[in-house]
């Protein structure tokens, strides 16, 4: 399903980055706009979160472009086939990752925990120094 709204069809800036070659800019930002609805879909199959194509762009075009610094001569299919698998690679990163983190309870439910942390530790603490200062006496007399 292709998102709605005029901010999912095409980015408004352009991906070529600074190569030092005017030749090596024009065919990574071709393969940039190739590659882009695939960010798209990527973005929502692993993510669900269509403004994450745009962080994903990013890190392969970034990858793409050292990559053409290296391989000058690379034809543009494969450097589009490049950015796609970066951007397919760094998606299920993220989706890994995001999978381990399970948000339970709510905001207020953490701060009641944390507040409790916070007295207990405060407690703990304080009962210390009590028993460090009978020792000190003990060893004094």
């Amino acid at each position: 399903m292709q998102p709605q709204g005029s901010n999912w069809k095409e980015p408004t800036w352009s991906w070529a980055s600074s190569t030092g070659s005017p030749a090596s800019n024009e065919k990574l930002e071709a393969a940039a706009k190739a590659a882009w609805p695939y960010a798209i879909r990527c973005a929502w199959t692993y993510l669900y979160d269509h403004a994450a194509a745009y962080d994903l762009m990013d890190h392969a075009v970034e990858n793409a472009a050292n990559y053409i610094l290296r391989h000058a001569e690379c034809p543009e299919m494969k450097l589009t086939a490049r950015i796609k698998s970066v951007i397919k690679r760094r998606a299920r990163q993220l989706s890994a990752k995001r999978r381990l983190e399970i948000p339970h309870g709510s905001l207020i439910d953490m701060e009641k925990l944390y507040i409790g942390h916070a007295k207990r530790c405060t407690s703990r603490l304080n009962g210390s120094i009590s028993r460090a200062g009978g020792i000190q006496r003990f060893w004094s007399s």
